[in-house]
């Protein structure tokens, strides 16, 4: 079923020198089964010094922003304000969406009346048995917190999740590292409206081709780690 006359999605991907991944990225978004009419593709630079400006500019349809502030919150904040899309769809440009992505991600979302979606986050097809047993935990936990409704211990992540646009003129928009905003803004929104839904489909997958990796993994682990403890300063309800 067609989403409707209007503008319904718009994909919003910071990045900062990522070369290596982009052509993937883009192209993946390039095969979405989404009517592209549907949909459109903001990338924000947030700095590069290698070709990646170069990779992006060389497809007419993505609309190129700029933020100058190192951080991919402000990174994300600038295409949340250039966004048309009643929904804002978040990935990162290191994640390789599969093709019905936005498909799948757009039925969750008419068909629950969701405030937030959560995706699935996985990882190359040659990721160890560690790295894999990983992914396959992240999904369960996340999967039990949300189904059990356990708002208190909800997590986001931006490299596949999805915000209802007015939430954003609602609450403000993500706040800057080191908190870390895809979290943050589910408990804000929580603690202002408590009885919003928050999913999560497993589904609608993307593949976190960087983390190739358990050693790798575990550094993003603890620097999110990180990140939370500075979020539970600020907010002592999380």
């Amino acid at each position: 079923m067609a989403p409707g006359s209007e503008l319904s999605v718009s994909v919003v991907v910071p990045f900062l020198n990522e070369e290596r991944w982009l052509p993937s990225c883009v192209g993946a978004l390039e095969r979405q089964t989404l009517d592209p009419s549907y949909y459109e593709l903001l990338f924000v630079d947030n700095g590069s010094t290698d070709r990646s400006l170069e990779i992006v500019r060389s497809h007419p349809q993505i609309k190129l922003l700029q933020e100058t502030r190192r951080d991919p919150y402000l990174a994300r904040n600038r295409g949340i304000i250039e966004a048309r899309g009643k929904y804002v769809v978040f990935l990162d440009a290191d994640c390789i969406a599969a093709c019905d992505w936005l498909d799948l991600l757009w039925s969750e979302i008419k068909n629950s009346d969701a405030s937030i979606v959560l995706g699935y986050v996985a990882y190359p097809a040659d990721a160890s048995i560690f790295l894999r047993s990983y992914e396959k935990y992240y999904d369960r936990k996340l999967r039990h917190l949300v189904e059990k409704g356990l708002s208190e211990s909800y997590f986001g992540h931006a490299g596949n999740m999805v915000v209802r646009a007015d939430i954003f003129q609602k609450l403000g928009l993500f706040r800057s590292m080191p908190v870390v905003g895809d979290t943050e803004i589910i408990h804000r929104l929580l603690k202002q409206e408590p009885n919003a839904i928050v999913r999560y489909t497993e589904k609608a997958r993307v593949v976190h081709a960087e983390v190739d990796s358990f050693r790798r993994c575990l550094k993003k682990l603890f620097e999110c780690g990180q990140h939370s403890q500075t979020l539970l300063r600020i907010s002592p309800t999380f």
